[in-house]
Formats: structure tokens, sequence, C-alpha cells
């Protein structure tokens, strides 16, 4: 279950963009839990072409 999630912050440029997200989900069996996560994504023609997770 999603129960919310905060934009922290992020930067962009042409080509890159990076953001960082506070999320507060209930995963089934796992019980509720917090993260931090770092979105990193590669840009071409207006479109995503990479995107990579990080656990912050």
């Amino acid at each position: 279950m999603f129960h919310g999630a905060q934009l922290v912050g992020g930067a962009m440029n042409v080509e890159r963009s990076y953001s960082e997200w506070d999320w507060d989900v209930t995963p089934n069996g796992v019980g509720r839990i917090r993260m931090n996560q770092v979105a990193a994504r590669q840009w071409k023609d207006g479109k995503v072409v990479y995107e990579r997770f990080y656990k912050a």
C-alpha cells in the first residue's frame, strides 16, 4: 500500500536529471516502511532512455 512520497530535491540539465524521494509504503507481508531513494535518468529527444534507482 502506498501512503505517500515527498520530493526532497533534484537537479537537471539537457541530458540528465536526478531526484531524491522519501517514500512511505507497506509492501505485502513486510509491514510499513519508510525509504529514501535517488533516481538518475538520462534523456534523449524528451524521453527517458536510461533510468537507475539508488537506495540512499
